[in-house]
């Protein structure tokens, strides 16, 4: 037998730390099983870092890579470090006529196109400044869209304009054509070429398809029959990917155009309805790459899926830096390379880059009485409704609520408590601390029991818990640093160390002094008790036999296992701490490394899961990967 030495407060502590990469993970995990909200991971960017004016009205990204945002105070280019500011100066023809930037277009040559409040200019690359087109006299150009045969149209407050720059010829039109089908409304409020080559106007009465071989429109407005658009203020229009086209009012939701019959299917706001618009005042839509829609409304961003019908709500959080800024959302940009950018009312601009944030991460803040209390965190136990319960170093217990994103701090023990291990065992939470023994919480009552070493022979062998495992007999098994196993049996309520509930197996003999660092019960029952410098027990509790593995008998490299892992398929995956990820061959008796198409980043395996689809998933000093056993296929998130 091999004991290890004892483990001393530091390095526990650094342990610790070591471990929070993978039960961040954890959370993100359950946050987005959970529930129906989002928590989405933005940049933000506002007058502190140079962005002109906090409402931004428009966005695009030139050819050059450089992103514009046009705001009610200036055009702003940033090249990803700065910000370049243009505004109207009246000692300047060449600047803009006026800093309340509406919207913006680049057409197929490269030009940049600015609708302002008081006209339409196109930005001069060579000379760094602005010539003005003299189409709307005076009015604002609210609205710029290309089509596909060189067009620039742009909407204004005195209808819409068609105009070639090659050619420089402008056709305009007005609720006063004297011909049938003429525009019907001089407001102008947005404009979109679909794949069909047509173009559809937006008005605030209602909403056109242009005819360009009769040059007049068809309208579509708001009626008493269902199927009518919802609401005749057009705020915003896209086309998906499958080709549907979407319509966003200003009162009235979601429309999605039926070609067939010209009607429409509406998605509103409805009052208790979580997957449900949050409101039904849009400003913006984006299709995304996936085939999702992203709705700007008045009160958020909603993530909608037309497959579904159904809406995801991305939270807003005020105490989370990362979070996104302001509620009333104004305009989007989604690139090809998936990143996407948010345009707000007074709260700025956002940016949230889907290659570097699969997993949503919700910071500390000792100060936040709703907030995370310790920014190291150990352990996770998941709550009937979803919940989280999360265990941390020197921050004690909380409750996570991933539907409003706060924490209520659960009172255990003295302060500060530090948690290293949980278990739901029925309406029961099992918290195993260190030095401070076991807290018991009934989660029905709140009721709390306490268990320690000091409640003698009965009691804990250790207060230093650093492993809990409910065995499918409701056997609660706790892994000490020093003393070994003790198993909690709940009919008679006491602790039975493991030598004594394993005596009279046959086999190997059972460690009395290991410092256990995880335990796991297989698909048939058994129980693995992984322990520093021991390696593995492996226990029947049926036949009473008892196994000990090793690198002597196994292949194993290492006798340090953080943690266990038993799949559906009947393997057992151990992560080591330095010599990566393996699996225990029960054909064999032997442990072996799975052969992927890439390295595993780093050799410190920390947790393992199991999704759904099965796919293996651990953590690492250097991030998160994830395993598809059938290919082999291995891919690392950092």
């Amino acid at each position: 037998m091999i004991n290890a030495m004892p483990t001393t407060i530091s390095s526990v502590k650094f342990r610790f730390m070591k471990y929070t990469a993978s039960w961040i993970f954890l959370l993100c995990c359950s946050m987005r099983l959970s529930a129906q909200d989002i928590d989405l991971h933005f940049v933000n960017f506002s007058s502190r870092d140079g962005l002109s004016s906090s409402t931004v009205n428009a966005v695009i990204k030139d050819r050059y890579g450089f992103m514009w945002f046009g705001t009610d105070d200036g055009l702003n280019r940033f090249d990803g470090i700065r910000f370049t500011v243009y505004r109207h100066n009246v000692n300047d023809s060449t600047s803009l006529r006026s800093s309340r930037v509406l919207a913006l277009y680049e057409d197929r040559d490269g030009n940049i196109w600015v609708g302002t409040s008081a006209s339409l200019s196109m930005y001069d690359r060579k000379r760094n400044s602005f010539n003005h087109i003299n189409l709307t006299n005076g009015n604002a150009a609210r609205a710029l869209c290309g089509d596909s045969k060189g067009n620039l149209w742009v909407g204004s407050y005195g209808g819409v304009y068609k105009y070639n720059p090659s050619r420089g010829t402008v056709k305009h039109f007005t609720v006063n054509d004297p011909v049938p089908g003429h525009l019907a409304s001089n407001t102008v409020t947005s404009l979109y070429e679909d794949t069909h080559g047509r173009m559809w106007i937006g008005t605030n009465a209602g909403l056109q398809l242009y005819q360009p071989e009769k040059e007049q429109f068809i309208l579509f407005v708001n009626s008493t029959n269902p199927r009518s658009i919802s609401d005749n203020i057009i705020k915003a229009m896209v086309q998906d990917q499958k080709g549907n086209f979407w319509i966003g009012t200003n009162d009235g939701g979601l429309n999605r155009f039926i070609p067939s019959d010209s009607s429409f299917i509406r998605y509103q706001h409805i009052d208790g309805d979580p997957y449900s618009l949050r409101s039904n005042r849009l400003y913006c839509l984006a299709n995304e790459p996936g085939g999702k829609l992203w709705v700007g409304t008045e009160n958020g961003l909603d993530i909608f899926d037309p497959q579904t019908g159904k809406v995801q709500r991305v939270i807003n959080d005020a105490r989370n830096k990362y979070s996104l800024k302001g509620k009333s959302l104004r305009s989007f940009y989604i690139d090809t390379a998936g990143i996407y950018w948010v345009g707000t009312f007074q709260s700025g601009v956002s940016k949230y880059d889907k290659n570097l944030t699969s997993f949503a991460l919700v910071q500390s803040n000792p100060f936040d009485p709703a907030g995370l209390s310790s920014p190291k965190v150990t352990s996770f136990a998941e709550a009937q409704n979803g919940d989280i319960y999360v265990g941390t170093d020197d921050g004690g217990l909380s409750l996570y609520n991933p539907s409003t994103g706060l924490f209520q701090k659960i009172p255990l023990g003295e302060a500060p408590l530090t948690i290293l291990a949980m278990e739901r065992s029925g309406d029961e939470l099992w918290v195993g601390t260190y030095r401070q023994g076991i807290y018991v919480m009934n989660l029905v009552t709140k009721r709390v029991r306490h268990f320690t070493k000091e409640d003698g022979v009965s009691g804990l062998s250790n207060n230093e818990i650093f492993a809990l495992k409910r065995d499918r007999h409701g056997n609660i098994w706790v892994g000490t640093n020093g003393q070994s196993v003790d198993i909690f049996n709940p009919k008679e309520g006491k602790f039975q160390k493991f030598e004594q509930y394993a005596r009279g197996a046959s086999g190997d003999k059972p460690a009395t002094l290991a410092f256990v660092r995880a335990i796991e019960e297989d698909n048939a029952g058994n129980i693995w008790i992984a322990s520093t410098g021991r390696g593995i027990d492996v226990f029947n509790p049926v036949l009473k036999t008892l196994k000990v593995y090793n690198r002597y008998n196994t292949g194993l490299p290492i006798e340090d296992i953080h943690t266990f892992l038993a799949t559906n398929d009947g393997r057992v995956w151990l992560g080591t701490a330095g010599n990566g990820l393996y699996y225990f061959d029960a054909a064999s008796a032997s442990v072996k490394n799975i052969e992927t198409n890439q390295r595993v980043p780093n050799s410190m395996i920390f947790k393992i899961l199991q999704d759904e689809a099965g796919m293996i998933w651990f953590s690492t000093n250097k991030g998160i990967s994830s395993l598809d056993i059938r290919t082999k296929g291995l891919r690392n998130y950092t």
